[in-house]
């Protein structure tokens, strides 16, 4: 059939949500999103911009770090902070699905190396006479000795000129200083009554700023150092506010304000240097006035002035390290970057605290790494590491504590440099568990020491995630009793109480229960961190409850009082600070975590392996957000929320959530990030994406816009938004958001298949590149020939091709080892062994520890085609499978029938029951699979392999089971089957399609025409009622019609149950409104797929797949297991088995196999066709009483006058070939060249299309040619019939068969040629399956595209007309092989088995009862020979035939 569109899918829009982007650096300009991802994709998510994060996933990397005010509080830096906003996503889903989803980090921060705001742009000519200072510092430790440049300026301090671009920012340049140690504060009781008496001495001068003061012999009242240290004051604060120096100054305002402080009138000019000149006159020694007036020449742009002023300190003092600092920013400034390192390194092994000089040197050595770098290659920051390392290990022993005294104030620093560290130790190949992330923990182990009298208390990384878990259950009111009972057991009985949240001391409690502690909340996650779900007013209070001991602040920062010996909290700005570092780290653990290949990893101080789970990385981001609410954080709290397939939550708790209140948990924190920031585009994106998710389009649209309006390079939004267009019926509208988000990122794979997608549908076919063998179309539409191999290189198309099978293979890593953790080898044959309830035979037990064995090796997952994940899912589901048939057999007995109605299991299921059949679980530290870019549905018009189609189907269908698998509603024993059927097997129909829709088209007679003293018919419609007429005679025609559209899933798995649905068969595959969860929860015994996806769902929710040998070939199944043991009869009746034992249980093939074959499923062959239809209930019976001759004259007669009535033009014999979809297009415009009196005639489906097709006629075949293209509107179903009819010919596509449409033609009488192209795609095969159900197969059927063009042109040649007229009249007789095939297929449309619905129904029938049977005999998990067979691949039951008695 023709499904309408593609599906949508809930991953696609996870994919929107979360579609991955990591990001470096951090500036106004839009960075590149990664493939990851999703859902947005979209993404899973991403952590953009955290300080210092830098990703090996971009080429274009920069570094961005915190900026920090120096440890006095008169350290001036020109120093621009700015709020980060590039956050990523995956898609989410890329959408998922699409639609696309991604989180991030926002920090304020330092940025290297983007241009700053011109108001900032210092630059002025090198010195040619300043030579730096030498020194005799030991340089082994800093510079490679390989480095001769760098070494020789070091000793000899030559010009070093050159080493990267002038970077015109006075922040890049570095953080200036202009204080010595010795601080002067803002304000200074004595200092301002000496200015009262100072300043109108200086007023008396102001207008001579070169004069001295004072001359002669006179006293000089300013000379004492009382006065000097208040001038200076006053002097800082003017350079800090120049227009407002009160509350002392009493010299007039200027008469205007300068901004620019390079400009003569600003009052750095008139006043402040004046000023400074004349306190050096006086105390011509002074440093710390020398240094401010260093940093005055600095900001008027006299880089030459104040170069000279720090050289002057250093004379004095060689040991100045604010002097060397500043040498070094304005080195950097004049553009002397090397020289301007070779001082801030002097000044930082001098003093490993001055952070000044440490963030400036950190900058200068990222960008200049940043320089060095070719384009695309990823720069591994050495030096940079190397400084943060040389910090590090002067100021933190091995244990990970201070070797010196830090104050509190300057914790962030030390915190910065340490992450940042860790970062860049990520860009290299080492493990993140044995580099970034240790360099994180020691960070954050820094804040967590109490210091008490004569004692310090130490909290470990391990501790603060126990004391993080325990908190979010208190908040959350879910603290389960064994943890209550645990903390009452080690003296803090307050856990059980209803006690303030202030009184717990968490972090007290898990430093002494410890690893008992862990064990209990282990048990209570299944394996992992339990699941807590809070809201941002209950996440805000984490940092208050889990630090209740420490006033609800790291332990670290708070002091100790000896005058009452009372703890005090530190300062907001010193507490504000570390918490943001604090932060950040947090949130690259998380998204770290996240990112890994799987959770299952060594945590620093938990001793060996645990699984992380996506428990821990949810309390991580909590965390984050609690310490420092930014955007960033709640970005990514709400993608997690949404995109993550949330399971198992504390038992009994009131914190279980299930579906939609995943989202609005995601909305609320998206909502708040948006109060944070407004403009926020990665929020609005996110947003976006979740409404899309929630069927709010036209709002999903708008965010969308505001994102793309705010940052019009951000590829995800415009990907997401051209998504969401296309969704809402607008196609053309999607194409410039595509391209535009292609041109920015050619490697968002969202935006690459979306693209693809939305102009092969227009037929837009320009650089398309490879579509078949060796033809490739270039940019202008031309077809070329290949053979060098170069074709499958050139083009979208195969950008697109070559996209999935990256997608595909980035599975291979992911969760490696999950089998061995989560059990020893015997252990899972063990449990195979008890989900069969009986002990193995030896080949088999040897054949299940040879498929497990693979996993308890080092193989390359890559080479090997391993997708650990997706077998451990296979397992699951085949278990479950086991365990509903052993239920069944073990109930009732191997019966088909029973003579009298017995009561459901499911009304009353014992402990012993549930037991027994308990639901196999994922092993909660599996990450959730990905699926590929392309929709499944795409698939069918793309050049991809048999395996590439396959996987990309098998992945969706991993991604669906592991959704569904880890729901909270999942019941913890199997779903209990159905009792025998009492005469009659109940068969639930499930489709979103039930209306105006090809399925119901074709399938609506159907419901009524199931022979109801064999089969109770179920259906369950997905979708509301259009009120189409199709969607009444559905109703009520079906025994029992359920409109579900406003069920949840639970709710609809939980009604199959109740109305004991023996056979559940899916309309829907991969297609628009599917809702696959339900298979994927395994409700009945036999479930099936037909109809509306065309193809396999390579899943193990989908048993079997309805189909015939042309559409689907034997061939192209694969059985590893024919030759079992007990024989089985087709087609016969039998009361049960009685050698339950020999039945021998197989996995089956493997998905990810490397053959080429396709159908995972078993196949259930139709007799004739599998395409059922509706044609002659719904247009046949019309001209009953009339002579068969007598009826073709006059269907004849009609055909002519419509006709006349659509191409009042044409001559009476000109042929019409037609096609109402587009594909082969340059063997159409053959066929018109060789058959001249013809014309092709088109639908105008989309309306774009026809601009392009009609180009491309003339570009390819000519004007003339052109000319005879010719297009009408789409019509109403009945009109399209009828008008059907006037074409001559039906032109089949090759890549994806018409199927509806081919029935149409047929039935007005149009022959069809068709070619089935490919063995392995069964939408491709499908013309041919129906052209052989009219009994005419062979006058159609082609078996090359010449010999489709050949038949197509002799066909239309083979007609002479007795009569010629160009008007008037309506009759016409046509003669030749033409004429006769349309005669021989109208008149015995009502006989030929393509239209006979009620055969096709009963031949259904005979299928439905042979799955029944063979699923007693053995379920779908076994394998048996069939002895009945009548070839070889009947005696398989991997293969149903069902053979038409009827001639």
């Amino acid at each position: 059939m023709d499904p309408s569109s593609d599906e949508a899918g809930k991953h696609r829009a996870t994919l929107d949500h979360s579609l991955p982007a990591s990001a470096l650096a951090a500036s106004s300009q839009s960075k590149k999103p990664s493939a990851s991802g999703s859902k947005a994709r979209i993404c899973l998510p991403s952590h953009a911009n955290q300080a210092g994060l830098i990703t090996d996933s971009w080429t274009d990397q920069q570094l961005i770090y915190h900026p920090t005010t120096t440890s006095t509080p008169l350290s001036y830096g020109i120093t621009l902070t700015n709020e980060i906003h590039d956050v990523d996503f995956f898609p989410g889903r890329v959408d998922s699905a699409s639609t696309i989803t991604s989180p991030s980090t926002v920090t304020t921060g330092t940025v290297f190396p983007e241009s700053p705001p011109s108001s900032y742009s210092i630059s002025s000519s090198p010195s040619s006479n300043s030579v730096s200072q030498s020194s005799s510092i030991e340089l082994n430790s800093i510079i490679p000795a390989s480095d001769e440049r760098l070494r020789a300026g070091f000793t000899a301090g030559v010009d070093l000129k050159g080493a990267g671009q002038l970077l015109e920012q006075s922040h890049t340049a570095g953080s200036f200083s202009s204080s010595s140690e010795t601080a002067y504060p803002y304000t200074h009781p004595v200092a301002d009554s000496v200015l009262q008496t100072a300043l109108p001495l200086l007023q008396s001068v102001q207008n001579l700023p070169s004069v001295p003061l004072f001359r002669g012999t006179a006293p000089n009242p300013l000379a004492s150092s009382l006065a000097r240290d208040a001038l200076l004051t006053y002097a800082h604060r003017m350079f800090n506010s120049p227009f407002q120096p009160a509350p002392l100054a009493t010299m007039p305002p200027p008469s205007s304000i300068v901004v620019d402080p390079r400009s003569r009138e600003h009052p750095y000019s008139t006043q402040l240097l004046p000023l400074l000149q004349n306190l050096k006159a006086l105390h011509p020694r002074h440093l710390p006035t020398l240094l401010l007036m260093g940093c005055v020449y600095y900001a008027i742009g006299y880089h030459e002035a104040s170069l000279a002023q720090n050289e002057e300190i250093l004379s004095m003092d060689g040991t100045y390290v604010e002097a060397m600092s500043n040498l070094g920013t304005t080195l950097k400034a004049m553009g002397r970057s090397d020289e301007a390192i070779l001082w801030w390194w002097k000044a930082v092994l001098l003093r490993p605290t001055y952070w000044d000089a440490i963030n400036n040197l950190l900058g200068s050595l990222i960008v200049l790494e940043q320089e060095r770098v070719p384009s695309g290659s990823i720069a591994v920051y050495a030096d940079a590491l190397r400084l943060c390392e040389f910090v590090r290990t002067k100021l933190v022993d091995g244990s990970g504590k201070l070797l010196v005294v830090i104050p509190p104030s300057e914790f962030h620093q030390l915190l910065n440099i340490i992450y940042v560290g860790g970062n860049i130790r990520g860009l290299s190949d080492e493990k993140f568990e044995s580099g970034g992330l240790q360099d994180f923990v020691t960070a954050i182990e820094l804040l967590l020491h109490l210091e008490r009298p004569g004692e310090t208390i130490y909290f470990n990384f391990k501790h603060l995630l126990l004391a993080l878990c325990v908190g979010g259950l208190i908040i959350t009111s879910s603290l389960p009793e064994p943890v209550a009972r645990l903390a009452s057991s080690k003296g803090y009985p307050d856990f059980s109480t209803s006690s303030p949240v202030r009184r717990f001391d968490i972090l007290g409690f898990v430093r002494i229960a410890d690893e008992s502690l862990l064990q209990v909340l282990l048990a209570e996650g299944g394996g992992v961190f339990p699941s807590i779900f809070m809201n941002p007013e209950q996440a805000t209070q984490l940092t208050s409850i889990i630090f209740a001991s420490s006033l609800g602040v790291f332990p670290s920062l708070c002091s100790w009082s000896e005058s009452n010996g009372r703890l005090e909290q530190p300062s907001s700005k010193t507490m504000n600070e570390s918490n943001k570092i604090a932060s950040d780290i947090f949130l690259s653990i998380a998204k770290k975590l996240q990112e890994m290949e799987s959770f299952t990893i060594p945590l620093p101080r938990f001793g060996s392996e645990m699984c992380a789970g996506p428990s821990l990385v949810l309390l991580l981001y909590y965390l984050a957000f609690s310490l420092s609410p930014s955007p960033s954080s709640c970005n990514n709290l709400g993608i997690t929320l949404s995109t993550t397939p949330w399971g198992d939550v504390p038992t009994g708790s009131a914190n279980q959530l299930e579906g939609l209140e995943f989202l609005e948990l995601a909305k609320a924190f998206y909502k708040r990030g948006l109060e944070l920031d407004a403009s926020h585009p990665h929020l609005l994106t996110n947003m976006g994406s979740m409404l899309k998710e929630t069927n709010f389009l036209d709002a999903a649209i708008e965010m969308y816009a505001r994102a793309v309006q705010i940052n019009p390079d951000f590829d995800v939004a415009l990907a997401n938004l051209a998504n969401a267009i296309k969704d809402s019926g607008r196609l053309p509208e999607s194409i410039p958001f595509y391209r535009r988000a292609v041109e920015i990122n050619d490697n968002l794979p969202e935006a690459l298949c979306g693209m693809v997608h939305a102009v092969w549908s227009v037929c837009d076919w320009r650089g398309l590149g490879y579509i078949d063998s060796n033809i490739t179309l270039d940019s202008v539409g031309d077809v070329r020939l290949d053979t060098s191999g170069d074709f499958l290189r050139s083009g979208w198309m195969s950008k697109l091709i070559h996209t999935t099978q990256k997608q595909v293979a980035s599975a291979y890593r992911l969760n490696v080892g999950v089998v061995r953790t989560t059990g020893r080898l015997e252990d899972w044959v063990a449990w195979i062994e008890e989900s069969i309830g009986s002990e193995l035979p030896l080949a088999q037990k040897g054949r299940w520890t040879r498929l497990f064995q693979q996993f308890f090796t080092d193989l390359d997952r890559d080479e090997k085609c391993i997708n650990e994940g997706g077998f451990v899912i296979r397992v699951v589901e085949w278990l479950m499978r086991v365990l509903q048939w052993r239920w069944y057999t073990e109930a009732f007995g191997q019966v088909f029938y029973f003579q009298e109605k017995l009561d459901p299991l499911f009304l009353e299921i014992s402990d012993e029951a549930k037991t027994k059949y308990r639901r196999p679980r994922l092993p909660p530290s599996m990450v959730l699979q990905a699926a590929p870019s392309v929709l499944p549905f795409h698939t069918f018009i793309y050049p991809l392999s048999a395996r590439g189609i396959r996987l990309v189907a098998h992945r969706n269908a991993l991604r669906i089971s592991h959704s569904t698998l880890t729901r909270s509603w999942i019941p913890e024993h199997v779903y209990p089957p159905p009792p025998p059927p009492y005469h009659r097997i109940n068969v639930a129909y499930v489709s979103s399609d039930f209306g105006d829709h090809p399925t119901s088209h074709l399938f609506q007679s159907v419901f009524g025409m199931h022979d109801r003293s064999r089969f109770c018919i179920f259906v369950y419609a997905l979708s509301g009622s259009d009120e189409s007429s199709h969607r009444k005679k559905i109703e009520n025609e079906s025994e029992v019609f359920r409109d579900v559209s406003s069920w949840t899933t639970q709710r609809i798995v939980e009604g199959l149950i109740k109305d004991g649905i023996h056979v559940l068969v899916n309309l829907n595959g991969y297609t628009k409104g599917a809702r696959n969860d339900i298979f994927a929860a395994r409700p009945c015994p036999v479930q099936i797929s037909f109809l509306g996806f065309a193809g396999t769902l390579a899943a193990g929710w989908c048993d079997y797949l309805i189909c015939d040998p042309i559409a689907c070939p034997p061939s192209t199944r694969v059985c590893d297991v024919c030759e079992t043991q007990f024989p089985h009869s087709q087609g016969h009746h039998a009361s049960g088995l009685s050698n339950f034992e020999t039945i021998n249980f197989d996995l089956g093939a493997d998905p990810e196999s490397s053959g080429e074959w396709k159908y995972v499923e078993r196949l259930i062959y139709m007799p004739h066709s599998y395409l059922v239809t509706d044609h002659k209930q719904s247009y046949g019976g019309r001209q009953d009483g009339l002579a068969a001759g007598r009826r073709w004259e006059q269907a004849e007669a009609k055909r002519r006058r419509l006709r006349r009535l659509v191409f009042s033009d044409l001559f009476e014999d000109t042929i019409i070939f037609a096609n109402f979809n587009q594909s082969i297009y340059a063997t159409w415009l053959r066929i018109l060249k060789r058959v001249p009196n013809s014309i092709l005639w088109l639908l105008r489906f989309p309306p774009a299309g026809e601009e392009h097709l009609l180009r491309t006629a003339s570009h390819w075949a000519g004007p003339d040619i052109m000319a005879r293209v010719r297009f009408s509107d789409v019509v109403r179903k009945d009109d399209h019939i009828e008008r059907a009819a006037i074409a001559d010919i039906f032109l089949d596509t090759a890549e994806c068969n018409a199927h509806t449409v081919a029935a149409d033609v047929l039935w007005g009488g149009t022959p069809i040629i068709t070619w089935p192209k490919y063995s392995f795609k069964m939408c491709s095969r499908v013309g041919a399956s129906i052209a052989y159900a009219t009994g005419f197969g062979s006058q159609m059927v082609t078996e090359t595209l010449k010999a489709y063009e050949d038949r197509a042109v002799s066909l239309a040649l083979s007609t002479t007309s007795s009569s010629f007229r160009r008007s008037g009249g309506d009759t016409m007789q046509g003669r030749g092989e033409l004429a006769n095939l349309r005669r021989d297929l109208f008149m015995n449309r009502e006989k030929m088995p393509l239209f006979d619905t009620l055969r096709w129904t009963r031949n259904l029938e005979k299928g439905l009862e042979e799955v029944w049977k063979r699923w007693v005999q053995g379920g779908t998990s076994a394998h048996f020979n069939v002895s009945d067979a009548r070839n070889h691949y009947e005696h398989c039951n991997g293969f149903i035939w069902i053979h038409d008695e009827d001639p």
